[in-house]
């Protein structure tokens, strides 16, 4: 008698909690259904929302970006879809975008900066400037970068970018003259590895003609870590994954080891001659005011952020330019001739 009692309980409670969950869900649905959004279908829709077609997406070696415009092409500048539990909204309206990151100021959301920062429980960015949601903690740290942003120092800044920019073009010349194919997104990658390297800690990697070099694959696969954090809640139970995030967990240590490496060799020098070039990390130094602001997990953290923003940023941008050029004859053409003819000025029409 007892024991139906119990199980009676189990149920009545069970149903209960299913009813709180479902309201949850209908109350949530309820305050985004005004906006265009893709469609779900049955109960598996109701609960997961685009959850299975985005896992769908994504396994065929796509990107989310790509799913998402899609979805503005169809439904227009402003748009929502249900992952699982929350609705995420997506705006390509500039006011929107200025009133959302600047005009308000809204707050980082925690649960995303938990991933970037220690994405499957291995500190990556930890508490840098991407990833700190605390806004005092967050000025306080960005105060000492600005010493790096001045216009002396990103004059000097430019000039290595330059040079980075001269030894790929060489390495291009090489290639062209044998006829081998080449991936400039590889290659706009390692040089714009090689330039952050150098403004920021006056690092010489030469992962430009440096083949061999591994940076450049802990970078991409610890990328590859945030990405299927964000867009597969699943991953880790997942057990095709098991071995892949082994793989990511183990570039991200790489990635620290050289960073902790390399700020311990760039500190000693400091210390023992009091000298260093100027750059970013050592403005850092020289303007710290106490000893958080040389914590060492912290400086790590500044490290490897400005690794993966510079280079990420930078290589993107460029290999923007090469596939907008590749997709536009005329401005190829005429980009082509002011190189060979730098005397003569092209009037675009």
């Amino acid at each position: 008698m007892t024991g139906c009692v119990i199980i009676d309980s189990l149920f009545f409670l069970l149903v209960i909690i299913s009813l709180l969950i479902t309201l949850k869900f209908f109350v949530l649905r309820k305050k985004y259904e005004h906006l265009p959004s893709p469609e779900s279908y049955g109960l598996i829709g109701f609960y997961f929302g685009q959850y299975f077609t985005i896992h769908e997406f994504l396994s065929k070696n796509n990107f989310i970006e790509e799913l998402q415009l899609n979805w503005s092409s169809k439904f227009g500048s402003v748009y929502v879809y249900q992952f699982l539990h929350q609705m995420i909204c997506i705006t390509s309206e500039e006011e929107a975008i200025k009133k959302i990151l600047i005009d308000k100021d809204f707050p980082k959301k925690p649960e995303i900066y938990k991933i970037v920062g220690f994405p499957f429980g291995e500190r990556f960015l930890g508490h840098g400037l991407v990833s700190e949601i605390d806004k005092e903690k967050w000025r306080n740290r960005r105060a000492l970068f600005n010493h790096g942003f001045k216009k002396n120092a990103i004059s000097e800044g430019i000039d290595h970018f330059n040079s980075k920019g001269n030894e790929l073009i060489q390495k291009l010349n090489l290639v062209a003259d044998s006829n081998k194919s080449i991936c400039m997104f590889d290659e706009f990658n390692r040089m714009a590895l090689d330039a952050i390297a150098k403004i920021a800690f006056d690092l010489d990697l030469d992962t430009i003609n440096n083949q061999e070099s591994k940076l450049n694959t802990f970078i991409a696969k610890a990328l590859h870590g945030l990405t299927l954090k964000m867009t597969d809640p699943f991953s880790e139970i997942r057990l095709e994954n098991r071995n892949l995030i082994k793989e990511i967990k183990q570039s991200i240590r790489n990635l620290r080891k050289f960073s902790a490496e390399k700020l311990n060799e760039i500190i000693k020098n400091f210390e023992e001659s009091n000298h260093m070039s100027r750059t970013i990390l050592s403005d850092i130094l020289r303007h710290a005011k106490c000893s958080e602001d040389l914590d060492f997990e912290l400086l790590i953290d500044d490290f490897v952020t400005f690794f993966i923003a510079g280079q990420e940023t930078t290589a993107n941008a460029l290999s923007f330019c090469v596939l907008e050029l590749g997709q536009n004859e005329r401005v190829l053409k005429n980009q082509i001739n002011s190189i060979r003819n730098p005397s003569v000025r092209i009037k675009e029409k």
